[in-house]
């Protein structure tokens, strides 16, 4: 805590900062609070990349302390990002991958040294050795440093060991070396030798090899380059998997028809949605399988499989493997999707001036300030380890938590609140954000001028200005206290004013106001002084009292310290008041005598042993004894010693000498307590009692009494005292030494009789109750048949009721509570309960008939009664309880907010433990207990025993680790034993947290197949069902049930479950919904058992188990289920009452069908009464008014663009039914979406989306909330991923979107809403919007929902910066005034060919700018831009195409082409990785644009022709098919070149339909085509034409009919096809291999040139027959001269597409199936 001193003394210093350097000795010292920094200046810090810098201290003298920064130097010490926390930590190792974190630019380090004391030290620092363990498994990447070498020690793991290394560094020389000894290195010469048997050059960038006969040896693999670069290196160990980590990204690289393994250890967090593994593959191609249960799941073995992702939600942990159908190079990622969590969110309340030191592992840690006046304060945040960030807010509008997203404060540090703060509020919402796994902060907040709280013994250090107060307070005992203050000696002024209180009103002591002035050091403050006044009126309480400091200065600024510590040597004793003291000294106690019988109790906390004498003795001469006591009590560690009355003797001392040895930070208590209390008839006494020590009480009888019934109720519950009983005002019973035995013990109830005479004696009877364990407890007595108590809040009555025997129970309340609760536990039997308010203690206290009674109910379990007390006096009330059916016995108990029920069945504890703190609790059964723990917040630790106390942790029978919601059952092994000791230890800071237990008995209902129950399960309770499975399993073919459990009012987080089979693992998978879940289960003959715990609040919950044929609909609650066409899908809706029905159904991917009913017969006939629509449609929404009953529904898949692994068409949808019993249900025409084009653009790293908003069609609504969800997902598989119609599933905190998913309302002030994205990264994305409108409808809420279409997000191009687009417009403007000045001169010369060259080049400037320009700022110039294209478009074309041609086969010089080509790669995206050439191969454009590639392998199924873009798929319809969006393209006339001719096609199949799909070639794709199928060409046209562009962007009516075209018409297995070639501007050569007479890019406009290939002498590989020219599926056609379009129109009878439009083919790769 000097750390204050420190950062003023840093203000102050004038010394001159210090230069020192790498490996250099500093000797050097500094003063008591004293601060000096030091300078290390790198100029080549790429030195220390990939290294770890040391700074080492060592102390001389002194303790001397180090913090260390980079780049900037901190003002403040505690601003320093590495500073070690205590002297002895001499040495702070930081890694490279530290200071990348914090982006330290390694150019120059701050280095700080502090003391509190004088301190003499040396300072070095080092580099660390530059050799890094390598990890099998664990893939390491860094940055090579220039001309140095970079090494890695690897150990084999076993003597003979198969090991393999990966290596990715293109420009390094990899060196691998085999050694023994440790200092063993490569170095220059290594790389300038010769290889040999145990050191050579790595050439490959993967190598195996076998470790073998030598035992010691290790290896090095070092790395060298010539220039920065990247690396990444991998060990693998066949037997080991790699390490799979949660949001990284790895990259790996797999030989042909090998395997490499992982597993991804699943967090144990029963938040955790899902897990998903993504896959992609960069070259090569290769399978990723998983399994939960087999370690290396391979192609026959494995229960996932995917080229793309694998999802997972039910595993702990879970292997996967990579296998490589060919050398593939990909990267693996991982994904973990939580759910929303924000509504269990607690927040910590912060005291001022007290630090709130806090564990964390979770994201988040939540505390609240509730400022007790207006005035500024500061909260400070202080790391101990990892990092942490704060976020403060002072309201929680829309119940936004404080985050990263909602804050009006952020810091790392400290945050200063000012009163004029517009945001000043009195209360504050804080959220630390915990950027590691886990680590531990200390919070705390201090009011500018308020009263600092310390605890005795804990050192104050600070500073105070002139003329200002600090003020300080400590906790007030009655033990002799020691002040001392200490002032810095490097002040100037020393008169330091310290004023001290200790009256409880004078809180800010000065100069007017004070008891004690300190003028010199040390000042020792007598016990007598510190004496607490004693006002509290509750049992047991003490109040708390405090000293209060203040200190001023009136000549300067001054540091200070001031020491507090107790004197243990004297300590006077108070009845009733306990004193714990160390066993450190002996300890003389004494306690003034008050004439009356009191008994002295000592107690050993952790076993030491100690003498206690007490002694009568004399007031100044402590030694002098008059009459020594002994000790009662047989307990070694107990003490317990009874002191008569005496008027003799004034005062009382007790020695405590402790016996060596002792353990460590043992203590013990010591105190005084009355000796015998009077116990009145039917007035409990409330009391505790500590182990071992005996409490007595009197009873005194004075009329004739048949028996009398003692009860003690222990609070927590059991049997935790016990009671002996004697006759005589004199006797003293103790355990073993007493004269009446109990006639009867009934629970807690001791009854004792006269057996001989008919009544007891009267006499007085004096009770013992003997502490097994420290306890508080309630005694009462009553005689005879007597039944009346005055009962307390929060001390329950355990009672044996007789039939017919009323007990009356007399409460008086307090206004304060607001109300109360009667809490009445049947335990056996059943109990009546009736209760009435009196006027009086005077009234009748019985209830008769004519009274007005608040409760008369008949309890069988358990039952809580609430009670509103009087707002302004208190109430007297009679509760009357009476056995209704033989004797009965129960537990009645009056409990308010501020009072918890004990641990009896289900009563749940509620428990706040600081670190290290535990609390103990009992519970009575014979039989197995379940312990309920509800985690609030923090960690604990559960340690259960059977039998006594827990005494050490070691002592348990059963322990475990809790940090979240968890049933424990504790399995008892002796039954005659009915204890059970819970202990509770936290293991954070602060845990917070509710407990309960239970009896595990069960209690099993029976469920059947599509039957829907309904329970009740109160809080805590555990109910059991069972379902017997029929199903035999066949040809090993699974079947699956699904097993639904609908939480109906409230979260499903409220509910635990457990699902078992007696011979199998059920569960398959699960999905989790906002109030329900859902299990798919395997089928299979045997028993389930399932379990349902309702955690925190009673409930009621709908359970039904189906087969796949009927699923249950639960109002409001939304379902997503995938289906697949054909698959009918069953949902029932309840209706408790005649109701309208708002049902809605939204399909991801295709169009649905929905038919409902309400006779369930219906179903097996396909008979629907209730038509909700009449066709297919995407979107339903229909309104239906409906009687009460039950209703099922069918929703059948009709069309798809989705398809499963066995190609059958699949789609995910969404439905929701919400029902309206009153009110009219608003349809979904009054909103409409104004436009559904939703804009978008990209600035820097922010992505800006424009989104239409919903107008209002009708009028005169009740509109709650109009919102839109907008969802961004990475464009990995089809785009039906990206659906998403609920904001229930966006969870900002863990959703695996992250902040990739927002909730935004909509503007008001505009008819679009903005959202703004941050993503720096390129990938393609999707985007999915979702509108919602929530409207008021009488006392319900009625949702409507307006999907978006998704649309794909490529803004790879669209990434350029203002500037460069500037400096692009500034080129095409030099380029457009020279082109004009040629143009108009060649037009004078009639020179057409350089003119058309001009031109083109001019069109080919126009292309590059309009892909540059599509921000909508620059609207104005593409709309110039776009009219002087048009210019270029007229017929001028083909000469331009020609001319193109010639250049495009000019000889380019050898030097030139790689510059040329990369340019060209480089702008085209040209994958260089598929060439079998470099670049500087190709001789000309062309030969560069034709070039061969690499093989590939070809997939099953129809394929694409060639690397393009698939335009669109679609069905030919009459003479006309799509072309894009609303552009067609007339199919008689494309196919033949006759105007307005119309195709009668002769196909093969009566029922076949004719498809169309369009392939684009992109300038920079793989120019040649390829055959889709295995085709027979009967014949070719030639149709001449126009050469207009064909991009996307040029796209227009009868372009394609337009255009010079080749049509090879032909057959394939299900009917005719042909496959058409599509010139383009630039593109009028197509070439078609085995066809020499077909010259294309003519000047002959008019006449098409036809070609019948039946019987055509062709070359190898083609084949000619009669029919034609067979080419097979995957063989080469021809190719474009530049890029173009096929379009491929055939006949199918079951084509099933797995591409779609937009995307991104390449040849080979399988667009269809048939």
């Amino acid at each position: 805590m000097y750390v204050f001193l420190l950062m003023l003394a840093m203000i102050l210093a004038n010394e001159t900062m210090k230069q020192i350097s790498l490996n250099e000795v500093i000797d050097d010292a500094i003063d008591a609070y004293d601060y000096k920094v030091y300078r290390l200046q790198l100029y080549n810090p790429e030195k220390i990349q990939n290294r770890t810098l040391i700074v080492q201290l060592l102390p001389q003298i002194g303790n001397p302390k180090i913090a260390v920064d980079c780049d900037i130097e901190p003002k403040l010490l505690d601003y320093y990002e590495w500073q070690t926390e205590y002297w002895f930590m001499q040495q702070l190792t930081i890694s490279y991958q530290e200071r990348q974190a914090v982006n330290c630019t390694d150019n120059q380090f701050y280095i700080g040294v502090s003391s509190e004391v004088v301190s003499g030290y040396q300072l070095v620092i080092y580099i660390l050795d530059g050799i890094q363990q390598l990890e099998y498994n664990i893939p390491l990447s860094g940055e090579l440093v220039e001309k140095e070498i970079l090494q890695f020690k690897l150990k084999p793991i076993q003597s003979i060991d198969q090991i393999t290394l990966q290596i990715n560094a293109n420009q390094a020389e990899k060196f691998l070396k085999q050694c023994i000894n440790e200092d063993c290195q490569i170095t220059i010469n290594d790389y300038d030798g010769n290889n040999t048997d145990t050191a050579f050059h790595l050439t490959q960038s993967s190598i195996s090899f076998v470790h073998q006969n030598c035992q010691d040896c290790y290896y090095l693999i070092g790395l060298k380059s010539d220039s920065k670069s990247q690396f990444r290196i991998l060990a693998k160990h066949q037997e080991q998997h790699i390490i799979l980590r949660e949001g990284q990204q790895e990259q790996f690289l797999v030989e042909e028809g090998f395997y490499i393994y992982y597993l991804y250890n699943i967090p144990n967090d029963t938040n955790i949605k899902s897990v998903k593994f993504q896959i992609t593959q960069y070259n090569g191609t290769c399978m990723l399988y998983g399994s939960s249960s087999e370690q290396y799941p391979n192609i026959t073995n494995f229960e996932m499989i995917s080229s793309s992702q694998l999802k997972v939600s039910n595993a702990k942990t879970f292997y996967l493997s990579v296998f490589g159908y060919s050398q593939c190079q990909y990267g693996i990622y991982t994904q973990v999707e939580r759910y929303q969590t924000i509504n269990q969110t607690y927040f910590i309340q912060l005291q001022s001036g007290i630090p709130q030191k806090y564990l964390s592992g979770d994201q988040y840690s939540f505390f609240y300030i509730q400022l007790p006046q207006k005035q500024n304060f500061t909260i400070s945040l202080q790391n101990i380890e990892g990092n942490f960030i704060m976020y403060v807010k002072s309201n929680l509008k829309n119940k936004e938590i404080p985050d990263s997203n909602s804050y009006q404060w952020k810091d790392t540090k400290q945050i200063e609140i000012n009163i004029d703060d517009p945001n000043y509020a009195t209360q504050y919402y804080i959220g630390v954000q915990n950027l590691n796994d886990h680590g531990e902060f200390i919070i705390q907040y201090s009011m500018h001028g308020d009263i600092e709280f310390y605890q005795v013994g804990q050192q104050i250090i600070g500073t105070v200005a002139q003329k200002k107060f600090r003020y300080y307070k400590i906790p007030m005992e009655s033990r002799n206290l020691t002040i001392t203050k200490d002032i810095y000696s490097g002040n100037d002024v020393t008169d330091l004013d310290m004023f001290i209180s200790f009256d409880q009103k004078n809180t800010h002591p000065n100069i007017k106001h004070f008891d004690i002035y300190l003028i010199g050091k040390n000042l020792t403050i007598p016990d007598s002084d510190l004496q607490c006044q004693q006002n509290t009126t509750k049992i047991n309480e003490k109040n708390f009292c405090y000293i209060y400091i203040s200190v001023s200065s009136s000549s300067g600024t001054i540091f200070y310290t001031i020491s507090t510590k107790y004197n243990n040597s004297r300590i006077q004793l108070h009845e009733g008041y306990p004193q714990t003291v160390t066993f450190d000294q002996e300890t003389l106690f004494y306690y003034i005598l008050n004439n009356k019988e009191v008994s002295l109790q000592w107690y050993s906390y952790g076993g030491s042993q100690a003498n206690v004498e007490a002694y009568y003795g004399n007031k100044d001469n402590s030694d002098l004894r008059y009459e020594t006591f002994k000790s009662n009590s047989y307990f070694a560690q107990f003490q317990s010693f009874t002191i008569p009355e005496t008027e003799k003797y004034q005062i009382l001392y007790v020695r405590v000498q402790p016996i060596e040895p002792h353990y460590q930070n043992d203590t013990y208590t010591i105190g005084v307590y009355e000796g015998v209390k009077l116990l009145t008839l039917s007035d409990p006494i409330i009391d505790n009692v500590q182990k071992g020590q005996t409490k007595y009480y009197k009873l005194s009888l004075t009329q004739d009494v048949k028996s009398i019934e003692v009860s003690i109720h222990i609070k927590g519950g059991g049997d935790l005292a016990t009671l002996r009983i004697s006759k005589g005002k004199d006797k003293r019973p103790s355990l073993y030494e007493f004269d009446l035995d109990w006639t009867e013990i009934v629970g807690s109830t001791y009854i004792l009789q006269e057996e001989n005479d008919r009544y007891l004696a009267k006499d007085d009877y004096i009770i013992g109750v003997i502490g097994q364990i420290d306890c508080e407890f309630q005694i009462s007595y009553n005689i005879d048949d007597a039944k009346y108590f005055n009962v307390f809040l929060g001390y329950p009555f355990d009672v044996l009721f007789l039939e017919n025997i009323p007990h009356y129970y007399i409460f008086r309340d307090n206004p304060s509570d607001q109300e109360y609760r009667i809490i009445v536990f049947a335990m056996q039997g059943k109990l009546q309960i009736k209760a009435k308010r009196l006027d009086s203690f005077d009234d009748e206290t019985i209830i008769n008939n004519n009274d007005i009674l608040f409760i008369d109910q008949i309890v069988d379990k358990q039952n809580s009664f609430k009670v509103k007390t009087c707002e302004k006096v208190s109430c007297i009330y009679l509760i009357e309880i009476i056995a209704v059916s033989g004797v009965s016995k129960g537990l009645i108990e009056f409990s308010s907010p501020q009072y918890q029920t004990t641990l009896y069945d289900d009563l749940q504890w509620r428990e706040i433990l600081t670190e290290s703190e535990f609390s103990q609790y009992h519970f009575y059964s014979n039989d197995n207990v379940e312990i309920n723990i509800q985690m609030i917040s923090g960690d604990i630790k559960l340690y259960l025993k059977e039998g006594q106390e827990l005494k050490h942790n070691d002592e348990a029978d059963q322990t475990q680790r809790i940090q979240n919601d968890t049933q424990v059952l504790f399995k008892k092994k002796d039954s005659s034993v009915s204890l059970i000791t819970i202990k509770a230890e936290s293991l954070s800071s602060i845990s917070i947290f509710k407990i309960s237990a239970a009896r595990y008995y069960k209690q099993t209902y029976n469920i059947y197949l599509g039957q829907m129950m309904t329970y009740y399960v109160r809080a805590g309770e555990t109910i059991y069902l069972q379902y017997q499975s029929i199903t035999q399993i066949t040809n090993n073919q699974s079947k699956y049930i699904t097993l639904q459990i609908q939480n109906i009012h409230q979260s499903i987080d409220n509910l635990y479950f457990d699902i078992s089979h007696n011979t199998i693992k059920p569960i398959n998978y699960f999905n989790k919904y906002p109030k329900a879940i859902s299990y798919h289960l395997y089928d299979q003959f045997g028993l389930y058992e399932i379990s349902i715990k309702a955690l925190h609040n009673s409930t009621y919950i709908r359970v039904i188990i189906t087969n796949g044929e009927l699923n249950a609909l639960i109002d409001s609650i939304s379902q997503y289920q995938l289906t697949k066409i054909g698959q009918p899908n069953y949902y029932e809706v309840f209706l408790q009452q005649k109701s309208k029905l708002f049902l809605e159904v939204f399909t991801c991917s295709g169009s649905v069908l929905v038919q409902g009913t309400n006779n369930q017969t219906n179903l097996a006939k396909s008979i629907f009464e209730i038509q909700v629509m009449n066709s297919s449609q995407e979107h339903i929404q229909s309104i239906l008014q409906l009687e009460a009953g039950t209703y099922y529904f069918l929703v059948k898949l009709i069309s798809s663009h989705e398809q499963d692994d066995n190609k059958k068409k699949i789609s995910s949808y969404f439905i929701k039914q919400q029902t309206f019993d009153q009110g009219e249900i608003i349809p979904q025409t009054s909103f409409e979406i104004s436009d559904k084009v939703i804009d978008w653009y990209k600035v820097d790293d922010k992505l800006i989306i424009h989104i239409p908003n919903l107008i209002q069609i009708k009028q005169d609504i009740q509109i709650i909330h109009v919102y839109f969800v907008v969802r961004m997902q990475q464009a990995i598989g089809e785009k039906s991923l990206a659906c998403m119609f609920e904001s229930n599933y966006v969870n900002n905190k863990t959703n695996i979107y992250g902040k990739y998913t927002q909730i935004v309302e909509q503007s008001t002030e505009s008819n679009i809403t903005t959202v703004t994205f941050t993503t720096k990264d390129q990938q393609t994305k999707y985007l999915s919007v979702v509108g919602k409108v929530q409207l008021q409808i009488e006392n319900e809420i009625e949702e409507l929902t307006y999907p978006l279409p998704i649309i794909e997000m490529n803004y790879t191009n669209n990434l350029q910066e203002s500037t460069q687009q500037w400096i692009l417009l500034g080129v095409f403007l030099t380029i457009l005034l020279i082109a004009g000045f040629f143009i108009y001169f060649n037009i004078k010369k009639q020179n057409l060919s350089l003119l058309v060259l001009i031109l083109y080049g001019l069109n080919y400037v126009v292309d590059l700018l309009t892909t540059q320009f599509q921000n909508i700022y620059y609207l104005k110039l593409l709309v110039l831009l776009i009219i002087i294209k048009k210019l270029l478009e007229l017929p001028i074309s083909r000469y331009v195409s020609q001319i193109t041609g010639y250049v495009m086969n000019l000889y380019i010089p050898k030097i030139l082409r790689i510059p040329i080509y990369s340019i060209f790669c480089e702008i085209y995206k040209v994958r260089r990785q598929d060439m079998i050439h470099p670049l500087n191969y190709y001789e000309t454009f062309n030969k560069f644009f034709t070039r061969q590639i690499k093989p590939r392998k070809i997939e099953c199924g129809m394929i694409s022709p060639a690397d393009s873009k698939i335009l669109s798929i679609s069905k030919v319809t009459k003479n006309e098919c799509l072309l894009v969006k609303r552009v067609t393209y007339q199919i008689g006339q494309f196919l033949t070149g006759i105007k307005g001719y119309e195709m009668e096609f002769k196909k093969k199949c009566e029922y076949s339909n004719l498809w169309s799909c369009i392939f684009y070639l992109a300038p920079g794709d793989y120019h040649r085509y390829h055959c889709p199928v295995d085709f027979i060409a009967r014949s070719r046209l030639h149709i001449p034409g126009k050469l207009a562009p064909v991009k996307e962007s040029s796209l227009k009516q009868g372009l394609y009919e337009g255009n010079e075209r080749v049509v090879l018409e032909g057959e394939w297995e299900q009917g005719l096809m042909y496959i058409i070639f599509i010139g383009a501007t630039n593109v009028g050569s197509m070439k078609v291999n085995f066809d020499s007479d077909l010259i294309t890019n003519t000047n002959t406009y008019h006449k098409s040139g036809y070609r019948n290939y039946s019987n055509l002498s062709v070359n190898s590989p083609y084949q000619s027959c009669e029919k034609g020219v067979h080419i097979k599926k995957g063989q080469e056609i021809g190719k474009f001269e530049m890029g173009s379009t096929v379009v491929i129109i055939f006949e199918s009878t079951s084509i099933e597409w797995n591409a779609k439009a937009q995307q991104k083919v390449y040849f080979g790769q399988q667009v269809a199936t048939y």
